[in-house]
């Protein structure tokens, strides 16, 4: 059976090469490795190279260019003309990018800064959170009424302490820096009003001071009682812990 290089050939049981002419051994579909080689480059796709317009069969499935040399060449690529989302300044872009279009790192800030904060943010979970015990509450899940005075406390991130928030709402004013809260059952999370009291800041310091004091003394008379147990329970000095509670109580 014989037949060309343009046509595909039947499939043959015998080994010589169906092209007419040729007597070498078969590799694929009757043919022998070159005539197999034409047959597939006939039959292979045509593409046309975006740098210089030629017609050509890819080697691979991906292949895009031509050559190297196109490839290396420089690549037209489709861009838009867009403005700027926070500015509206004209810019050009790919028109594969997605996402909305900034002119300036500081444009894409400032616009995250109004449009992603509070409740529009993703990751919004009610606006507190708690800093060292104390519960911070931010300026967004403040009370509109109450902006103003909160306003006046509130930290550089626009967070202010929900104890002190909470005795300024009473008294209708922002508290001042030399003023100070005080939790009066030492449970730095307990905002109730009747838990506060405002202080200054000496008075303040005086009120930890004195319990600091009144935690010694209690201390002091807890190891005394001890002592005295010890003492009635084991009379003689040589019984066990009375060296460690006389070194204690020194």
């Amino acid at each position: 059976m014989q037949s060309d290089c343009t046509t595909p050939p039947t499939k043959s049981v015998d080994l010589v090469c169906a092209t007419a002419g040729c007597d070498k051994s078969t590799l694929a579909r009757g043919l022998c490795a070159k005539h197999y080689m034409q047959w597939r480059t006939a039959h292979k796709p045509v593409r046309s190279c975006p740098a210089c317009g030629q017609m050509f069969h890819p080697a691979e499935k991906d292949r895009v260019y031509c050559s190297r040399k196109c490839g290396a060449s420089p690549r037209v690529v489709p861009r838009l003309t867009v403005a700027c989302t926070q500015c509206g300044a004209s810019l050009i872009r790919l028109e594969s990018r997605k996402g909305r279009p900034f002119c300036s790192q500081a444009c894409q800030h400032r616009w995250l800064s109004e449009n992603r904060r509070g409740p529009r943010h993703h990751n919004w979970a009610g606006g507190t959170h708690r800093k060292e015990g104390y519960i911070v509450v931010s300026l967004e899940s403040v009370d509109p009424k109450h902006r103003m005075i909160a306003d006046g406390m509130a930290s550089a991130r626009g967070y202010v302490p929900e104890h002190r928030l909470v005795v300024a709402i009473h008294i209708g004013r922002a508290l001042r820096r030399d003023e100070q809260v005080h939790h009066i059952n030492e449970v730095r999370s307990d905002n109730r009003l009747d838990n506060l009291e405002l202080l200054s800041t000496t008075d303040h310091g005086r009120r930890h001071m004195g319990n600091v004091r009144r935690i010694t003394r209690e201390n002091e008379l807890l190891r005394q009682r001890v002592a005295e147990l010890e003492a009635a329970a084991y009379p003689d000095a040589s019984a066990p812990g009375a060296s460690l509670t006389a070194s204690a109580t020194a």
